[in-house]
């Protein structure tokens, strides 16, 4: 519940009570399903990198440590670029590319990425366009 009151040019008191139960319920419900998508994120055995327009990665999941021995954050702000090889650049900017023109569609490729201690790491990835949704606005690999 929540009050208040106020008191009226005319001396009286105006007091409101308010029954907060619905809005409490669906900030619980919110927290919840927030919490059940951060977990399955946060366990999935695959990388989900956030980057946005430009090719900064914006974030990483936790499988980024398993993958290719980052730290979760230690390449946020990072070009998505610098980390494919040279020889694979052309690939993954056709895909990239692809992506931008049809949001939504997911344009798969296969890379070579470098790890944390230097070697290239073939990997399988998948780019999506989803700068038009309002809880992600970035492309999805």
């Amino acid at each position: 519940m929540e009050t208040s009151a106020r008191l009226l040019p005319d001396g009286t008191i105006l007091g409101i009570l308010r029954d907060l139960t619905e809005r409490e319920e669906a900030e619980r419900r919110i927290r919840r399903s927030e919490a059940f998508y951060r977990t399955l994120l946060e366990s999935a055995y695959e990388v989900t990198t956030l980057v946005d327009e430009d090719g900064m990665i914006r974030y990483q999941s936790p499988a980024i440590r398993r993958v290719l021995g980052y730290e979760p954050g230690d390449l946020a702000g990072v070009s998505a670029w610098s980390r494919v090889h040279p020889d694979d650049l052309p690939v993954a900017r056709e895909a990239w590319d692809q992506a931008l023109a049809e949001p939504g569609r997911p344009v798969d490729l296969e890379v070579r990425l470098m790890s944390a201690s230097g070697e290239w790491r073939t990997v399988a990835a998948s780019v999506t366009d989803r700068r038009d949704s309002s809880s992600i606005s970035a492309i999805v690999v």
